[in-house]
């Protein structure tokens, strides 16, 4: 697959790639340690890029508590396409081989009024397809069947688009500025 630069490409028709999606349990010290040697990358570049406003050991510290749901991303490398209604079987067959095929994860707080995504990682090799858009797919049935009213979220800008084409509108931004 070739990436034209500012272009979303729809990984999906083509080499028939699903994205497989699970929930990591809180509290539970085995699954924890053994996805965050994959997703730490990713939550070094968020903690960074927030300014100071969380730190890497916040965001661990938070899914092990339970505070923050972590949904982790994988995509379908299988020749063979996911059956329906086998996603978490799926997942817990990526567990078993966590880096392989890894695209991203999510972290989602339950607020009095919704679900917030407090942090969202893409992969940088897959920034540019519809990754950030499946996942988002995924996300929102979760928080339907949840009966939450809503999902906001929090993300870098790079999947800004992807949330404007699943119809999110941009409400706030968070910004920050250090103070001496």
């Amino acid at each position: 697959m070739s990436v034209v630069p500012n272009v979303i490409v729809d990984i999906t028709p083509q080499q028939q790639q699903q994205l497989i999606m699970g929930l990591i349990p809180c509290q539970n010290r085995y699954f924890q340690d053994l996805v965050w040697p994959i997703i730490r990358p990713g939550v070094v570049e968020l903690a960074s890029a927030s300014e100071g406003e969380w730190t890497e050991f916040r965001a661990w510290r938070e899914v092990y508590a339970g505070s923050f749901q972590l949904y982790i991303c994988y995509l379908n490398k299988s020749a063979e396409p996911l059956k329906e209604g086998i996603n978490q079987e799926a997942f817990v067959n990526k567990l078993k081989t966590p880096a392989d095929g890894y695209a991203g994860f999510f972290a989602l707080q339950l607020q009095d009024v919704g679900v917030h995504i407090f942090c969202a990682y893409i992969a940088p090799e897959y920034r540019k397809t519809n990754v950030a858009s499946m996942a988002l797919e995924f996300l929102e049935q979760q928080v339907k069947a949840m009966g939450a009213p809503y999902i906001s979220g929090c993300a870098i800008p790079e999947l800004l688009e992807a949330a404007k084409k699943r119809g999110y509108v941009p409400t706030v931004m968070n910004f920050r500025k250090k103070l001496k």
